[in-house]
């Protein structure tokens, strides 16, 4: 109790203290404050996202990504995927390649191609990028 009453006392404080100094600073001029959102609008436009496949079952899926540990975890990922879907084939970045770091939204370079057309040429069916690292 004695808690909220000190809070209750610090609020009551702080808004005398506030009009007082809008009083001193401007005592005939009318304030006008705007509101802006804190994040910034996105210049990329949508695109629509691949549909999500009904089974890995005899799917090909390259684990790429270098994010935290992915020495250690993408192996895992691939046996897991193996364990519960033995027909599937699983590439890791080594065999496919990256892309390293993508350019600026909607801007691309001769990696990202590279890195693209080696996925079409070994009919990759779903991309695994990154695991939370």
């Amino acid at each position: 109790m004695k808690r909220k009453n000190t809070f209750m006392v610090g609020c009551l404080i702080f808004l005398f203290l506030l009009s007082s100094i809008s009083l001193v600073a401007s005592p005939q001029k009318e304030v006008s404050l705007e509101v802006v959102k804190p994040y910034g609008q996105s210049t990329v436009p949508m695109i629509k996202i691949a549909s999500r496949l009904d089974t890995l079952e005899g799917k090909k899926i390259a684990v790429v990504g270098n994010s935290f540990m992915a020495d250690v975890t993408h192996p895992e990922i691939k046996n897991l995927i193996l364990k519960n879907y033995p027909t599937a084939t699983v590439y890791l970045q080594q065999e496919v390649g990256s892309a390293e770091h993508y350019p600026a939204p909607g801007t691309t370079n001769e990696r990202v191609k590279a890195f693209q057309k080696k996925l079409k040429d070994l009919k990759v069916d779903a991309v695994i990028s990154g695991n939370g690292g």
